[in-house]
């Protein structure tokens, strides 16, 4: 989950860990404030890791960061789908690239945590992750994208 006090997520990254390939700038871990479901956090329905991830899908799909950070944190856990560092790497990847500039922190901690994450590749996998990257939906345009220039 997003790094926050009720985060599953408590393991950062060690300070001295390089960029991964697929991040091409450095960055330090910082807070990333969490979407919160029901179904994820207990609170007003029984816990249900699975339903959880079917919602946060709904809203990666749509290009929620906090969703894609969420899924990210999720399927490095392996919490109601089998653990997939290489597609944790793709949503943490894709979640830096859908904060906006106003949302600096966010960013910085999606890619920090990329970054942990791929210390622990090798590079066949840091390949997947960056064939799923570039075949994330076809449409796909990173929040800085979209901000230079008007969709049409």
């Amino acid at each position: 989950m997003a790094p926050a006090s009720t985060s599953r997520n408590t393991s950062a990254p060690a300070a001295t860990v390089a960029p991964a390939p697929i991040f091409t700038d450095g960055a330090t871990t910082a807070p990333a404030p969490s979407i919160t479901l029901p179904h994820d956090t207990r609170r007003g329905v029984p816990h249900n890791s699975v339903e959880a991830v079917g919602w946060y899908s709904k809203a990666a799909q749509q290009v929620h960061a906090n969703a894609q950070y969420n899924l990210a944190a999720i399927y490095e856990e392996g919490d109601g789908v089998p653990r997939d560092p290489v597609q944790a790497l793709v949503w943490y990847n894709l979640a830096a690239k859908c904060y906006p500039a106003s949302q600096i922190k966010n960013r910085d901690a999606a890619i920090s945590s990329g970054e942990g994450i791929a210390a622990n590749l090798n590079p066949d996998q840091i390949a997947e992750a960056q064939r799923r990257i570039t075949e994330w939906p076809a449409g796909f345009r990173s929040t800085e994208q979209a901000e230079k220039t008007p969709a049409g």
